[in-house]
């Protein structure tokens, strides 16, 4: 079996202070596109696309399994490198899941649905699949995000497109809640002007949703904005000083990553804004929302971005993202042992050589503690890569 050497590269962390990581190949179901890695209390699960004829569907596998179950199926299904499904486990074992599904005439009419299973792999007959919003026109509806409510359900963040339809404004943002039967609170708007087609990403600190989206100022300002979201609909800013003055007309298709651990909070992000206009990536962590934020630079030029960040049981930290190289890209990854921005990373990796393209997808991160998983889009299927510390 073909083994990573982990390579000491990042700026900023000389070879002495990294410790060395050897990734390995893991099992995985073949011709699976867009991957996740979910935390479940039965183990890692790898979830996925598959395509079959005219058929799509979405289905999950224990991490080292090449046997997939089925969640859903469909002949209508949106598939897109960037707007990719979402999973999370809720506090009681259930698997909530989203997929897209095409709405329109348009290429880009379509909606977010949402699924779920119990604990034991059953769909409870309290949820049958449903649009995650109330919308219900053509237009875009993805770029979801969701993360579990402390003893209380799902947080679910995306972007919508119903006013951009009807003529009547730019992209939004929304979010709500879910109840662990299933029931979905009210729709609350976070923006009403966001870039089309960011990713979205969500955490939970304490009972409030944090989310980060790429805002899209009057004057084509696209820089990372964040906030928070009350069980009671109160949208509350979060200032990280992540104003990077970034002006483009156009989305970059390049969205934040957030991760929390109690109190901290970790956003990874990809601007090309600031003195140099360079494609950067950039790490900013918190102890509180109210900061101070830390920041350090972890690719000064180069960058191609499609950041996944994620925190271990203990406070450690992960991320991974793509960035070019004299002749081609490769996904790389840092580890921190704890959220603190201040600190080098104690591991740094170079995992997998790709291409900058469309093609090479979006890879995922799942620090588990004990082991780092990263889940790499391949054109022969998903490849998941598990180092042990």
């Amino acid at each position: 079996m073909a083994r990573f050497q982990a390579l000491a590269l990042i700026a900023g962390c000389l070879s002495t202070a990294c410790t060395q990581a050897t990734f390995e190949p893991v099992a995985a179901p073949s011709g699976t596109l867009a991957p996740l890695l979910v935390a479940r209390r039965s183990g890692p699960e790898l979830l996925a696309l598959r395509s079959d004829a005219a058929q799509h569907t979405f289905v999950r596998a224990s991490v080292g399994s090449t046997t997939f179950v089925e969640l859903a199926r469909g002949d209508a299904w949106f598939v897109n490198w960037a707007d990719v499904p979402a999973a999370v486990e809720d506090e009681q074992g259930q698997l909530w899941f989203s997929w897209l599904v095409a709405t329109g005439e348009q290429t880009y009419d379509y909606a977010a649905w949402l699924g779920r299973v119990d604990a034991t792999g059953k769909r409870p007959v309290s949820l049958p699949e449903q649009r995650l919003h109330e919308d219900a026109g053509a237009g875009e509806h993805g770029f979801v995000s969701l993360a579990a409510r402390p003893q209380a359900g799902i947080a679910i963040a995306w972007l919508d497109g119903r006013a951009y339809n009807e003529g009547k404004g730019a992209t939004r943002v929304y979010v709500r809640f879910a109840d662990n039967d299933g029931t979905l609170g009210p729709e609350w708007l976070v923006d009403d002007r966001a870039c089309d087609c960011c990713p979205t990403s969500l955490t939970m600190v304490g009972t409030n949703a944090l989310i980060a989206w790429r805002d899209r100022g009057p004057d084509e300002r696209r820089d990372i904005a964040l906030a928070t979201v009350s069980p009671a609909g109160v949208v509350t800013p979060v200032q990280a000083h992540t104003s990077d003055g970034w002006i483009i007309n156009g989305c970059p298709v390049n969205g934040a990553a957030l991760a929390s651990h109690g109190e901290r909070v970790a956003l990874v992000r990809y601007t090309e804004g600031g003195e140099t206009g360079a494609a950067r990536v950039l790490l900013a962590t918190a102890d509180t929302l109210n900061g101070p934020w830390h920041h350090r630079e972890l690719v000064a030029a180069g960058a191609v971005g499609r950041v996944d960040v994620s925190s271990g049981p203990d406070g450690t930290l992960s991320v991974v993202w793509l960035e070019r190289t004299a002749e081609a890209a490769q996904w790389r990854l840092a580890r921190w042992s704890e959220f603190d921005a201040r600190q080098a990373p104690v591991t740094q990796v170079e995992l997998v050589t790709t291409t900058p393209s469309r093609a090479s997808g979006r890879a995922r991160v799942l620090d588990l503690g004990t082991e780092v998983l990263v889940a790499i889009p391949a054109p022969e299927g998903a490849q998941v890569l598990r180092w042990q510390p």
